[in-house]
């Protein structure tokens, strides 16, 4: 080689100190040992066998070359650095080896890197075999571009250690750097396994966080499972948020295009259940989502949907089980739900069935219906009801047949107290489909609740009777009974009415046989009992007085289905009389005093009799009248002569007169045995 400036060393220089074949090796230094028994020189002791060394190229390759060659027994080691080189699609970067070979391990040490395609693998360790390993290679490094899904898995930059055994078929790589996950750069370690060059399997977990279409968060840990051939596994347990909805900690495996997932959701005070599903992170052909119709459409990134049945809920204080599915598909979003559940024992009870949906911050709107049992009586509703922050409102509609004739509609609301349904509902009605009539007909207010002190069915109503509208309120019971007594007054051209306006629906009883003997004559029934309920007698009337003039008259005046009505009350015959005496006081003086003495020669008896009648219709002109009366004087004498008065004649028919009129236009007149009519 070069010799140095002490004149003593020697090493690699400038100039070529051997030149073989061409130049296919040459060298700028080398030595040779050759101890065959092994020496010492001075302080210098040289092992038995032959040492070389030569800094030069080979193929044009810079090599650093130190070597010896052990005789007893045969061994070689010898340590290199070697330039870089291609090998087809490999390049070696410049690498440090060594070289041991022994009868117990034979290797190669080397420090350097190697690049295949895009990807860079800069490493330092040992290739060798040994008797219990066979082959083997052992190396640190990193690594870099090494792509193994494009956009789905890609390694950036990573730490690796490599463990070779070929001849056991072992081949193990553990890394840790930057990986590119689902296109998102993240933090991982990987665990791969590798042979010719290829890959066959990989484990990794990593930190990151993935945001999809700006729909789907995923913030945790990520699981990756490789099988060389098959679709690299994806898992992931992260802290997860889809479309604004906290799905909590959830759990899912990702594949090509879309992933499972199981988490949790949750509206505070209403439920908290456990929701799986799948939602789209690459949209593809073939790839669907299924929409909130249920129907099977297109899918885009972000499109997801997740459900859970058959979970408890708990609505404003009503307990119950429902469903819940959470959908975005064709750019619609929405979270659904339905739910069923008692409202109660006792004067409310049943079950309602509601269905609706609610947002991201808890809100609730929901419809439904059911059947129910609302104080007695049994009805089919339609209830809704909405949530707003923690504010709930319940309502509830039907309608039900009262006063057994009557289709009445009910609204109101609901609210769950202590456990128990309260609720009020109130509607409407004609009353004239109840029997309950009256010129104008009849209208009606209708309450139902189970509120303390208002447990029942009542209505406030109002019926135009003529020209009179009375009001008033009674309670109905479940069976459609009723009963209520007004009292009322009117006047109407010259007739005042006062009295009470009854209403009511009551059940009637009648007896049927229930048990009969047989006797030679035939069957004879021997037991009775009372059958109620058929028919029911629907009763509007007006007990009344009606006064006209001076004249009084009492009726009971029931009134039509229609509100008609045509009655003639008749006051009865009354009659008059007068008794006249005509005759004088006769008197005698005593010395006692004067005694005196009526004395009657003629009686006359005056008598007038009458009758009317009132005629009170529905219609005009609402009041006829008509009537008539007669009367006659008769009278007696004494029968008188010489020898005095004693005895009465015959009564006799002086004079007679006679008349009759309406107020229809009719009018007679029939006195002394004359008659006169007028229409």
């Amino acid at each position: 080689g070069t010799l140095g400036a002490d004149n003593k060393t020697i090493s690699a220089g400038t100039a070529k100190v051997a030149s073989i074949a061409g130049g296919a090796l040459t060298s700028t230094y080398m030595n040779l040992t050759i101890a065959p028994l092994g020496c010492t020189v001075g302080n210098v002791v040289v092992q038995p066998g032959v040492s070389a060394g030569f800094v030069g190229t080979v193929f044009g390759t810079n090599v650093s070359v130190n070597a010896r060659i052990g005789t007893s027994p045969f061994s070689l080691e010898a340590d290199m650095a070697i330039g870089a080189f291609n090998v087809g699609p490999v390049k070696l970067d410049e690498t440090r080896m060594g070289i041991k070979v022994s009868p117990t391990d034979n290797f190669i040490s080397f420090a350097g890197g190697v690049t295949i395609g895009n990807t860079k693998v800069s490493v330092s360790g040992k290739a060798g075999a040994n008797t219990t390993d066979g082959p083997y290679l052992d190396m640190t490094g990193s690594i870099s571009n090494l792509v193994i899904v494009p956009s789905f898995l890609e390694v950036s930059n990573a730490q690796v250690t490599m463990n070779l055994k070929p001849a056991k078929g072992f081949a193990n790589i553990v890394a840790s750097g930057s990986f590119n996950i689902l296109g998102t750069p993240s933090t991982v370690s990987l665990n791969m396994q590798m042979s010719n060059y290829q890959l066959q399997s990989l484990t990794a977990s990593l930190q990151t966080r993935r945001t999809i279409a700006s729909i789907v968060t995923i913030d945790g840990t990520f699981n990756i499972a490789y099988t060389k051939g098959a679709m690299p596994t994806l898992d992931f347990n992260a802290v997860t948020s889809i479309a604004g909805y906290a799905i909590g900690t959830a759990t899912g495996r990702i594949g090509p295009n879309d992933a499972t997932i199981v988490g949790t959701v949750g509206v505070t005070g209403v439920f908290t259940a456990q929701v799986s599903g799948s939602f789209v992170w690459k949209a593809a052909t073939g790839v669907n989502i299924i929409n909130r119709a249920g129907q099977s459409v297109v899918a885009a990134a972000g499109d997801f949907r997740i459900a859970a049945t058959n979970i408890p809920m708990t609505l404003g204080g009503f307990p119950g089980t429902g469903n819940v599915t959470i959908t975005r598909s064709q750019s619609v979003t929405a979270a659904d739900f339905s739910a069923s559940w008692s409202m109660g024992v006792g004067d409310i009870g049943g079950q309602v069935s509601v269905s609706g949906s609610f947002d991201s911050t808890g809100d609730f709107t929901f419809t439904g219906s059911g059947n129910l049992t609302l104080v007695a009586f049994n009805s089919a509703v339609t209830v809704s009801g909405s949530k707003k922050g923690s504010a709930w409102a319940f309502n509830m509609s039907s309608t039900m047949k009262v006063m057994g004739a009557v289709d009445v509609g009910f609204s109101g609301s609901f609210y769950s107290s202590g456990g128990a349904t309260r609720f009020t509902m109130t509607g409407s009605a004609n009353l004239s489909a109840a029997g309950i009539g009256g010129v104008g007909g009849a209208t009606g207010s209708f309450t139902i609740s189970n509120e303390p002190g208002k447990i029942g069915l009542s209505a406030a109503f109002s019926v135009k009777v003529m020209v009179t509208t009375v009001s008033g309120s009674m309670w109905i019971a479940a069976d459609g009974t009723y009963s209520a007594s007004l009292a009322m007054t009117l006047s109407l051209a010259g007739v005042s009415v006062g009295g009470q306006l009854k209403i009511s629906r009551t059940l009637t009883a009648t007896q049927v046989c229930s048990k009969s003997m047989k006797t030679p004559f035939g069957s004879t029934c021997v037991m009775y009992k009372t059958v109620y309920g058929l028919p029911m007698i629907n009763t509007f009337a007006l007990s009344a007085t009606l006064k006209y003039d001076l004249v009084s008259y009492s009726a009971l005046l029931p009134i039509q289905l229609d509100g008609s009505f045509n009655y003639s009350i008749s006051s009865g015959n009354q009659s008059w009389s007068k008794d006249i005496d005509i005759g004088d006081e006769w008197c005698i003086n005593y010395y006692l005093g004067k005694k005196c003495k009526k004395f009657t020669i003629a009686e006359f008896d005056i008598s007038a009799s009458f009758w009317s009648a009132l005629l009170v219709k529905s219609s005009s002109p609402y009041i006829g009248l008509s009537g008539g009366g007669s009367s006659k004087v008769e009278g007696r004498t004494r029968k008188c002569s010489y020898d005095g008065c004693n005895g009465w004649t015959s009564w006799k028919t002086l004079a007679s007169c006679g008349v009759s009129f309406s107020t229809a236009g009719k009018f007679s007149i029939n006195c002394y045995g004359y008659k006169y009519t007028l229409n």
